[in-house]
């Protein structure tokens, strides 16, 4: 008795110490998938012709075209069956048979809770899905029973306010209906967006206006002939020739006096008295904070604009102060406290300050993201950190969607040629064998995540 409860302890333990163990995807040089740890010890056999990275205990598998789910012990508690799977959304994935040209759904178990019986689904969001059927779209509830009866429409996403946009066919006009499936904005408008502020604007026949979020309309159309989105809690409007805001009583609060007038941001709007003239900002006050002497101008983001003067660009804040003069050649907007600055034909990056963190010397490079920033030289990419250190030196043909502390690294020179040699960990580390080369088949294009 002894043995068997000591025994059973071992289980356990080996149990729970493989649900602790970080696994990352590890391709072998026989171009098959499997798991292994941080030391490339191999946790879960090569057996697999695709695999992605584990979302908590269990990760999307591929075998033979067919998709599954597999545990951190190497279960497969979904074996490849499906011919795509989706991502989770409120607990449940759309699937897909291609044998049987079918769709339905599976829940967080990987049981299949609604059956496959539709031409097409989309995601569940707020409680309902909208699916295919016979070439009509409606929506479906949790357990797979139609609150809305498919109909000759083309069917959206309901917005959290429990309506969704409808439209009659891939050009025509919008509406939108409740989740009885009652219009409750007639399908006549070109443009409905999405609700900002507790009002979404409409747009039909080059005129323009505004609904609240019980749809009703609180704004004709034509009483503006252009308007935008509400940023900020103001809305850009435009009647005649004249520019205004309006707040969120639908009130005109201000209207500055000038020929261009663009959307708040920080706290500021961009403005150009006429097309002859430079650009300066406003406050909510309509008072010019920062005087009008740039050429072209940005909008604001995380506190700072990208302004030129001349033919060189350079970088402000929001009271107007330089933070990087205008000697540049081309300058990105700030991401994660740094932007990129183009000097001649090389890149290097500044931070808050100004400073440049390192001589200029990269062909190319991406905005900063999770701490790191993609960098190109000589025909290959890398990965930089924040401190300017080449955590990976440019040697793959791409490299990029970072996440979970891994990066994808892609070989191959042409679109048609493109194919994905597998993860790279922040410290350089490879999670393949050394003497992988792609065969013919791999190199037709790089595979879609989840077969979809």
């Amino acid at each position: 008795m002894k043995s068997l409860i000591a025994f059973l302890w071992i289980v356990i333990a080996a149990s729970a110490l493989a649900q602790q163990t970080e696994l990352i995807p590890y391709r072998t040089k026989a171009d098959k998938w499997g798991y292994c740890d941080k030391q490339k010890n191999i946790i879960i056999p090569a057996q697999y012709d695709e695999v992605e990275q584990f979302e908590g205990n269990t990760a999307k598998i591929c075998k033979e075209k067919l998709y599954g789910f597999v545990d951190k012990s190497g279960k497969e508690v979904l074996p490849p069956r499906y011919s795509r799977i989706g991502d989770f959304s409120e607990g449940y994935a759309r699937v897909y048979n291609r044998d049987e040209e079918k769709y339905g759904f599976i829940d967080s178990t990987f049981k299949e809770v609604i059956p496959m019986r539709f031409d097409g689904v989309g995601e569940f969001s707020n409680g309902l899905a909208k699916v295919a059927i016979n070439g009509k779209q409606g929506y479906i509830d949790r357990k797979g029973t139609f609150v809305i009866a498919p109909q000759h429409y083309i069917a959206g996403g309901f917005y959290d306010n429990g309506y969704a946009q409808v439209k009659m066919d891939v050009f025509g006009v919008k509406g939108l209906i409740n989740r009885k499936g009652r219009v409750v904005l007639d399908i006549q408008y070109q443009k409905i967006e999405g609700f900002s502020s507790g009002f979404a604007l409409i747009a039909a026949k080059g005129e323009y206006g505004f609904i609240n979020r019980s749809c009703s309309i609180v704004v004709p159309l034509g009483y503006y002939h252009s308007a935008n989105s509400f940023s900020e809690g103001l809305a850009r409007v435009q009647r005649g020739y004249e520019y205004s805001f309006i707040d969120t009583t639908l009130n005109i609060v201000l209207t500055p006096p000038y020929k261009t007038v663009l959307d708040f941001s920080c706290g500021l709007a961009a403005v150009q008295k006429d097309i002859t003239t430079q650009w300066g900002f406003i406050d909510h006050t309509g008072k010019e904070v920062i005087p009008a002497v740039y050429d072209e101008v940005q909008n604001f983001i995380e506190g700072f604009a990208c302004v030129r003067v001349g033919k060189k660009w350079g970088i402000i804040d929001q009271r107007g102060k330089e933070v990087a003069p205008a000697i540049y050649d081309k300058v990105e907007k700030f991401s994660e406290g740094f932007a990129w600055v183009q000097v001649g034909k090389k890149w290097t990056f500044i931070n808050q300050q100004g400073k440049e963190i390192i001589p200029p010397r990269y062909e190319e490079a991406q905005s900063f993201s999770n701490g790191y920033a993609g960098i190109y030289m000589v025909g290959k990419w890398g990965i930089i950190d924040k401190t300017g250190e080449e955590i990976i030196p440019p040697r793959y043909d791409s490299i990029g969607d970072f996440s979970k502390g891994y990066f994808r690294a892609v070989g191959g020179s042409g679109i048609l040629s493109r194919y994905w040699l597998g993860y790279v960990g922040v410290d350089g580390t490879e999670y393949w064998d050394n003497g992988y080369t792609a065969p013919s088949s791999a190199k037709s294009s790089l595979s879609k995540k989840g077969g979809e």
